[in-house]
């Protein structure tokens, strides 16, 4: 029987947790792939955390979150912004990625990744009765009711990471607070709006849970789905430095939480909701060319190919060919696209200019000049 990789711990900060996620990636990296690792964990006090490429003043109420202290950071992975706390299971997967032609076992993209470590939080919730179905791309429901959400992330070495918040409870009034939640207004009603979307363990079995119990019937839900047997190994001593440096360099620093901020003179805006995500795009322009953009959403996608994608569309021409022939060549590849069509995100980033040429160009400010290679039609 094979034997994975066990880390149970509690009480992490927003940074701590998630620079732990990422450390355990490094794992993989090398030629000798070790079997995969599992981790439940939670949070403590409550924090927000934000998908890999979503604004955080969009989808955070900052304000709120100073006066109360609470921390908000981002995920490696994609999704939707989420409150974690005491009351919320944390679980982790952290694998190797596996060839595309299918000469190893295990997901071979971070959409597969979500399909198949899912099946170990449904297993787990299957034992206490509670019948789980995947729906969409990352959200695991009960009679319609969101119980848990999933994101994955893939790194260009190799190591996947698929991460699940898990509802033992929930203070909804609390999220109601500290996220921009598209409901009415805080009030009763939109609480009662939230609680018909949403469902919790507690609530399904129709008493409280504790998070130490319902770790338990996870981690044997895991060790069904799969067969396997999880031996616990807590963080080392090298480990927790390791990760400590990392939460320091990227979960502490601003240039991580706040990275996909729109510009400060943006002038169009567009959204459109895909079967992948809710997809955004920000831009500036100057006359009939792309000054600034930024591309956000709760999509999964390789940051690496969006970064290309944002920095080969500055300065270049607002023509359909242009910006279809930069989104085929930077996103349409490998698992970098992830259910994003080349049609979709382009006609997203053509609505913005519209939208910007609609409210008035903006212009060059004097001294700055455009570069060559932006100067031509094409790319």
């Amino acid at each position: 029987m094979e034997q994975w990789r066990y880390i149970a711990d509690d009480g992490v900060s927003a940074s701590y947790g998630l620079a732990a996620d990422e450390w355990l990636m490094s794992a993989y990296h090398g030629v000798h792939k070790p079997p995969p690792t599992l981790r439940l964990y939670t949070y403590a006090p409550e924090c927000i955390l934000v998908g890999r490429f979503q604004n955080v003043e969009a989808e955070v109420r900052m304000e709120e979150c100073r006066r109360r202290g609470i921390a908000v950071s981002r995920r490696p992975t994609g999704g939707g912004a989420i409150m974690m706390g005491p009351g919320q299971l944390g679980v982790a997967v952290v694998a190797s990625l596996s060839p595309t032609d299918g000469s190893s076992s295990g997901p071979s993209s971070p959409r597969e990744a979500v399909r198949t470590w899912s099946r170990g939080i449904v297993s787990g919730l299957e034992g206490l009765g509670i019948q789980v179905t995947l729906r969409g791309k990352n959200d695991l429901e009960v009679d319609g009711r969101k119980i848990a959400g999933l994101g994955a992330h893939a790194d260009d070495d190799g190591a996947v990471l698929f991460h699940c918040s898990l509802l033992a409870d929930m203070d909804l009034q609390l999220m109601l607070n500290l996220l921009n939640i598209p409901v009415e207004k805080l009030s009763d009603r939109a609480v009662s709006a939230l609680e018909a979307r949403l469902t919790t363990v507690s609530r399904e079995l129709g008493r409280p849970v504790t998070i130490d119990w319902l770790r338990r019937r996870i981690k044997e839900g895991f060790e069904r789905a799969f067969g396997v047997s999880l031996s616990p190994r807590p963080f080392d001593e090298g480990e927790v430095w390791g990760i400590s440096r990392l939460e320091s360099e990227n979960y502490l620093s601003s240039e991580w939480v706040y990275q996909r901020q729109p510009p400060r003179d943006t002038e169009g805006t567009a959204r459109r909701k895909t079967e992948a995500g809710l997809l955004s795009v920000h831009l500036s322009l100057a006359g009939n060319v792309i000054k600034n953009l930024v591309i956000s959403g709760d999509f999964f996608a390789s940051a690496v190919a969006l970064n290309r994608l944002e920095a080969r569309l500055r300065w270049s021409a607002v023509e359909r060919g242009v910006v279809e022939d930069a989104v085929r060549a930077e996103l349409n590849g490998g698992h970098s696209l992830q259910e994003l069509s080349v049609a979709e995100v382009s006609d997203v980033i053509l609505e913005a200019a519209a939208n910007a040429s609609a409210q008035g160009v903006c212009f060059l400010r004097s001294g700055h000049t455009i570069p060559p290679e932006g100067r031509a039609a094409r790319l």
